[in-house]
């Protein structure tokens, strides 16, 4: 601004009288100087950004098409810095307004790439803005709501990885072919002015209002009202005064957003050449001050024959020259949301380009109950937590020993020590220390198993009758049951109860080469169902673990056998739980994630896999009806660990072999304790060569089901 003397006044009165008031308008154009306008910085916060990178992830994925959205600025009530643009995750719902904030209308432009915010185009977003404005101009929208002078628009680029924000906000202005001049500076206005515009403000615009027109004035008191069309505007001399609700906090140059409004005041409609506005700021309280509030004196030079509309605005970095800011918030995360989000984002991911209709939350809401904490049970619990699943319940009964740390990926050497721990409790707090917000228990529990006899009203018939109602509660506490023990006896139980449960279960077992994964039939596919684990041997799950070598003891498998099997298992789940009947999808039947087989077997030695299915046998000794029946009336159980009188043996080959009684007993040559059924003249392959079971090492026995002609393998034998 300038200062003029009296003296100078003279000076320029006497000159007026030979140059006339136009020539006087142009000395002192020519006197004036530019009207800065002070920049509108932007502030998104954490909340802001949290918000848009849920949108990028599960919402506009790949495309790059603008955001609508709101911000929000107000009155300056510092000193040393101006009010800025805030953006918050409100920001996205259009609707969002907030008492003594003035709202800004604007769009985010979500880029994929860095290198495309390099080289996005600016200039053209820019104008895009403007014309925008211009609209509302050219139609008077603006006159009844203000807030269309100014928009916003925000270019940005979200690396979710490291979480780091690059944006570069905008706040375009309408840039005219002649400056605007500052014909004068005032700091300090009226009090009568601030608390006409204070009532007006709150009680008139509930504080929403950017701009107003202020009357009157001196010993007549002020009035306010909206802005309209200038009244008779247009004349040279006629002065309009205006109220402003001013985000600047430097004295004499206002805040950003009463560019447009001068714009629109002087050249775009109402054709004023001079403004007299009241920039309006606050004190601490939140109302108007007197002392800091400033009236300015503008005049805008006409309009040239070149109607084009070019933009100005975009924002300045920290750095002072013009480029893009960013926002890194991992240090403001807690590491455990961070990692949290981390996981989600490589599922979510999945749904950009490959699979837009997978539902992640399927597998990754699932409860999944691991029976067996070993080779098996690591690698499946851990391709769990890559598809996201929080909550993983291992149930063993072993502790680590020196032997598991190199095969099974959850232990280490220390668990090793002073005994060995548990299982069950290793690891699950070795997924909690791979993912800290897993959802992870382990259980330690033995499973009970026909062929190992109790003595009745033993301590140890009492704990037996209790661990089967620990295992019933577990199962029909989760929603998809891994049955990966080492012996087959252990099976039989969670068989039962996850058929009588109606729960997804799913069996794992290897040989040295060979791996079997199986889904158990359910109840829900009727006529329909598919076979159980024990379906296809007609065999009683009888001690497996005396009499044998070291060989036997051990899993003698090949070591990375264990994860291919296990990778299948998670998989056939995971693609079950997207087909629409889940467990009871029939057999290779697909989801969105491909076809659902009932088993997959596979063979190292030819690197070969073979997609099997059978129904179920209805004398089945795991799923059968005779045997949930019995289940039902208590003889399983009971009854079933109880010690036979006559001679040692348990009641179970007398309680299993009821379920086979459908079948012609005079086919049957049974040895002592119904260790295997033989079939008089089907007792081995065609060839006459050894047939393998899906175990490959005698103890899970043969699961298969293979045709050759009229003759069927079922197990280890050949049916007609």
């Amino acid at each position: 601004h300038i200062h003029i003397s009296s003296r100078e006044n003279t000076l320029y009165a006497r000159r007026a009288n030979c140059i006339g008031s136009v020539g006087l308008q142009l000395l002192a154009n020519a006197m004036a100087e530019p009207l800065r306008f002070l920049e509108l910085p932007s502030a998104p916060d954490v909340s802001f950004w949290a918000r848009l990178a849920e949108l990028k992830l599960n919402e506009y994925k790949l495309s790059e098409d603008p955001i609508p959205c709101v911000g929000h600025y107000r009155a300056c009530a510092h000193e040393g810095l101006a009010s800025p643009l805030t953006l918050t995750s409100a920001s996205f719902d259009l609707d969002t307004t907030y008492e003594s904030q003035i709202r800004m209308e604007g769009e985010v432009v979500l880029l994929n790439t860095l290198e495309s915010m390099k080289t996005f185009d600016r200039k053209g977003a820019a104008l895009g803005a403007i014309r925008k404005v211009e609209a509302s101009v050219q139609s008077g929208t603006c006159l009844s709501d203000p807030t269309a002078l100014n928009r916003f628009v925000m270019v940005c680029f979200a690396d979710l990885k490291q979480y780091t924000f690059y944006y570069w906000v905008c706040v375009p202005a309408a840039k005219t072919a002649d400056p605007i001049l500052s014909e004068g500076f005032t700091q300090g206005v009226d009090q009568a002015a601030c608390e006409a515009c204070q009532e007006y403000y709150h009680s008139e615009t509930k504080g929403r209002a950017p701009f107003w027109v202020l009357e009157g004035g001196e010993e007549g008191g002020y009035r306010c009202r909206p802005i309209d069309n200038g009244g008779e505007g247009g004349k040279d001399d006629e002065i309009a005064t205006v109220a402003f609700v001013d985000p600047s906090h430097v004295a004499g140059s206002p805040g950003w957003p009463l560019r447009n409004f001068l714009w629109l005041l002087c050249g775009g409609l109402c054709g004023l050449r001079r403004v007299r506005v009241l920039c309006l700021r606050h004190e601490k309280l939140g109302r108007f001050s007197a002392s800091r509030s400033a009236w300015h004196e503008v005049a805008i030079p006409p309009a040239g024959s070149d109607t084009t509309v070019n933009a100005v605005g975009w924002e300045h970095n920290s750095k002072g020259g013009l480029g893009p800011r960013s926002a890194n918030l991992a240090s403001t995360l807690d590491p455990k949301q961070r990692a949290s989000s981390a996981m989600d984002l490589n599922l979510k991911l999945m749904k950009w380009r490959a699979l837009p209709g997978l539902k992640t939350e399927e597998i990754a809401g699932a409860r999944c109950l691991l029976l067996g904490a070993g080779t098996l049970g690591c690698a499946v619990a851990r391709i769990l937590q890559g598809w996201g699943c929080r909550k993983i319940t291992f149930v063993d009964s072993g502790r680590v020993a020196f032997s598991n740390p190199v095969r099974q990926s959850l232990f280490q050497f220390e668990d090793c020590l002073d005994g060995g721990r548990p299982k069950a409790e290793a690891a699950a707090e070795s997924l909690k220390r791979i993912f800290p917000d897993a959802d992870a228990e382990g259980v330690q529990l033995s499973i009970p198993m026909p062929g190992h006899p109790v003595r009745e009203g033993s301590d140890l018939h009492r704990r037996t009758l209790d661990q089967v109602s620990a295992l019933d509660a577990l199962i029909s506490q989760h929603d998809v049951i891994f049955l990966l023990t080492d012996t087959r006896e252990s099976r039989w139980l969670p068989t039962v109860l996850s058929l009588k449960r109606e729960k997804l279960a799913v069996s794992v077992a290897l040989g040295f080469d060979t791996f079997l994964v199986m889904r158990h039939g359910c109840l829900a596919q009727g006529s329909d169902r598919l076979g159980c684990y024990f379906c296809n041997d007609v065999a009683a799950p009888l001690n497996s673990t005396k009499n044998r070598t070291l060989d036997q003891q051990c899993t003698v498998v090949r070591p990375g056998l264990a994860s291919i099997a296990s990778a299948l298992a998670v998989e056939l789940v995971s693609s079950l739980l997207q087909h629409p009947l889940k467990g009871a999808a029939p057999d290779k039947s697909e989801s969105i994630l491909g076809v659902v087989p009932h088993s997959i077997r596979g063979f190292l030695d030819s690197f070969e896999q073979l997609k099997l299915s059978s129904p179920a046998f209805g004398n089945c000794v795991g799923c059968s009806p005779k045997i949930l029946d019995a289940y039902d009336t208590g003889e399983a159980a009971a009854p079933l660990w109880r010690p036979r009188p006559s001679g040692g043996l348990t009641l179970t080959g007398p309680f299993l072999f009821t379920a086979l009684r459908g079948l012609r007993e005079e086919d049957f040559v049974f040895d002592e304790g119904l260790q295997r059924a033989r079939v008089p003249g089907g007792s081995g392959r065609p060839d006459g060569a050894q047939a393998q079971g899906a175990g490959g090492d005698g103890r899970h026995g043969g699961h298969g089901l293979e045709r050759r002609g009229e003759r069927w393998r079922v197990g280890l034998r050949w049916w007609r």
